[in-house]
């Protein structure tokens, strides 16, 4: 039974404006009136408590164009039955757009979590194959990197509106003396300038703008550290807590894969080179590795056998001890399969390296250096998620904070 209502909800879902009525002996099962707006078929079949957390997507690239919500990526589920694809108001089972709806969520997601989504995807019938499966729940796209690459930048736009963080505040007056500000740690010595983030463009992009602007975590009125861990800021509407180490990963992430800023190309050269040893396995995946791993600015040596020397490290990562970040690096390229060159294993490396790299939890941190932090995370991509998909930050509204102690009914 249960097969056979997932079956009526995926058609459901596809024809808002029509009722649905599914019993079994003679017991109501499921009951969707029809529907003027799809958002509340979609309430109802993906349930009420979701209204809050979807985000509608419209958007159009050459002759593809997609509509339909997708959820925020504190809402996920173990498994990606909550996503419901439609092809010319088909319903399909299509690989290519789940890997495109993943990617559009750009490390967002933990592993092993999937989002809830409902896509429309329309395109001109000559340009999709529906003949590819006897049940015909799957198709074939003539041309498929560009449907992927419409579905990716589709979900891509409407999370990077998303992310933004959702206090406002007033320019705190400057209060700290002039001079040069110190750095978070030694690691952080050319901290740098991220590049300079230019905001996705759509309809109300003035407003938005203007929102942005008072949306900022260098604004937010810093209160100090909660177990040395959390950064603990006063907004106009609440109280908002930041991961410190889950928010300078993300900054370091973001300076190490920018390959055209000087502070990823700069290598520090280590005073005494450091000798690791590894197995026959693991030594064969570093030798292929070495290429890669020297435009990110570790340059290793083979230094005979299963032997090899660390010369130069990424400045960005300081002092920070190499050995344990080659070892791991390696030991993740072994899990998930290495090929030179390959995106998705450099960008592993890259996020081992912002996480060795990033300011642990118990560490002390001056107001100072609380402050560089916050304003370079304003400088992100993707301020809210550091790149295992973790959130950088979380807030409590003063609202809420008053019904908890019930001030407020």
């Amino acid at each position: 039974m249960g097969h056979i209502a997932d079956i009526v909800a995926s058609i459901a879902l596809g024809w808002p404006d029509v009722r649905f009525r599914l019993v079994h002996n003679g017991k109501v099962i499921k009951n969707w009136s029809a529907a003027n707006n799809p958002f509340d078929r979609i309430a109802d079949v993906l349930g009420r408590d979701l209204t809050n957390n979807l985000h509608k997507i419209e958007s159009s690239a050459g002759h593809v164009s997609i509509a339909g919500w997708t959820s925020s990526p504190q809402v996920t589920r173990s498994t990606s039955r909550g996503i419901y694809v439609y092809v010319n108001g088909r319903f399909v089972r299509d690989r290519v757009i789940q890997h495109a709806l993943f990617e559009g969520y750009g490390g967002r997601l933990m592993k092993g979590q999937f989002p809830m989504a409902t896509l429309f995807i329309n395109l001109p019938f000559d340009q999709v194959d529906v003949n590819v499966h006897p049940a015909k729940n799957e198709v074939r796209f003539v041309r498929q990197e560009k449907v992927h690459e419409a579905v990716k930048m589709a979900v891509a736009e409407v999370l990077d509106l998303a992310d933004r963080p959702e206090w406002t505040t007033a320019r705190l007056p400057e209060t700290e003396p002039p001079g040069e500000r110190p750095r978070i740690s030694e690691p952080m010595i050319d901290f740098g300038r991220p590049k300079k983030v230019t905001p996705v463009q759509h309809p109300a992009s003035s407003i938005q703008a203007a929102l942005w602007e008072k949306k900022r975590f260098g604004d937010l009125r810093v209160m100090g550290q909660f177990h040395n861990t959390y950064i603990l800021c006063e907004s106009a509407d609440g109280l908002v807590l930041i991961d410190q180490h889950a928010a300078h990963e993300r900054i370091l992430f973001e300076k190490l894969k920018d390959k055209s800023s000087s502070a990823s190309k700069s290598a520090q050269k280590l005073l005494i080179p450091e000798t690791i040893d590894l197995g026959y396995r693991e030594a064969d995946i570093l030798t292929n590795l070495i290429p890669d791993l020297e435009e990110l600015g570790l340059a290793i040596e083979p230094f005979g056998g299963n032997t090899f020397v660390v010369k130069t490290v990424p400045a960005l990562l300081g002092n920070r001890e190499v050995k344990p970040l080659v070892i791991e690096i390696v030991e993740k390229m072994a899990q998930i399969g290495f090929t030179p060159g390959l995106e998705k294993a450099i960008d592993q490396c890259l996020l081992l390296m912002a996480c060795h790299g990033a300011i642990r939890a118990n560490q002390h941190l001056s107001d100072r250096q609380i402050k560089e932090l916050l304003d370079q995370l304003d400088k992100c991509d993707n301020p809210s998620h550091c790149p295992h998909g973790r959130p950088t930050w979380i807030s409590w509204t003063t609202r809420s904070l008053e019904k908890s102690f019930g001030r407020i009914v």
